[in-house]
């Protein structure tokens, strides 16, 4: 009797560290799977972020490719460009001919707000349709329209002829060349950037964000 008891005691001994053993592979089996799910939602967040940001970079290209800037455009009347800051450009852009023939001149807005990079546009549909005089910052007519959030940083750069930096200010001299620079960051790594201090966001971005460089040459 006493030698069966023993084999007993000794089985169910073996059945409950099976049992925690078990426990302990299926708790990391959890969290290995979470983990992994964390990681795939991560990278197509960044990979859905990273075509955000080559879809606007396309569409700044688009615009400035075919800006326009002209002195007497008509008699006493000039077509001009400004950039009020470097997150910020306000410009008229010639878009392609239609079918009858007639080109349709569009001003244009770009700025960045907090983290979201905006655009306006006015073009000739509206009664705030004005190519001539100042530039204003084309919001006159629907406002401006996110282009991407989830952005860090923004720039632009022109430069003159010889290429120095330059900034059009109500001027008729187009730019020789627009640089642009944007940094973002995907939903999840936005979210937390914007939870953190101010002190701690510049070393999240340098390890978090990713940027993207464009140069543009007007037509």
């Amino acid at each position: 009797m006493s030698c069966r008891s023993c084999r007993r005691r000794f089985t169910l001994i073996e059945l409950l560290a099976a049992m925690a053993l078990m426990v302990i592979v299926a708790l990391l089996s959890v969290r290995f799977f979470s983990n992994l799910q964390n990681v795939l939602q991560h990278s197509a967040g960044r990979t859905a972020s990273h075509e955000d940001a080559r879809l606007a970079l396309g569409l700044l290209a688009r615009d400035l490719q075919t800006v326009v800037a002209r002195a007497n455009d008509v008699p006493g009347s000039d077509i001009r460009i400004h950039q009020p800051n470097s997150t910020s450009l306000w410009f008229v852009t010639d878009s392609s001919a239609d079918s009858t023939g007639a080109c349709s001149f569009v001003e244009v807005g770009y700025r960045l707000r907090g983290q979201t990079l905006e655009r306006a546009s006015v073009d000739q549909s509206s009664a705030a349709w004005n190519l001539y005089g100042d530039r204003d910052d084309a919001s006159d007519q629907d406002g401006y329209q996110t282009v991407i959030d989830g952005v860090t940083g923004f720039q632009i750069v022109c430069y003159d002829g010889q290429y120095v930096p330059t900034t059009p200010d109500q001027t008729t001299q187009l730019p020789s060349l627009f640089s642009i620079r944007i940094s973002v960051l995907d939903p999840a790594d936005a979210a937390r950037w914007q939870s953190l201090p101010e002190a701690d966001r510049p070393a999240f971005e340098m390890r978090a964000a990713r940027t993207f460089w464009k140069t543009i040459r007007p037509r």
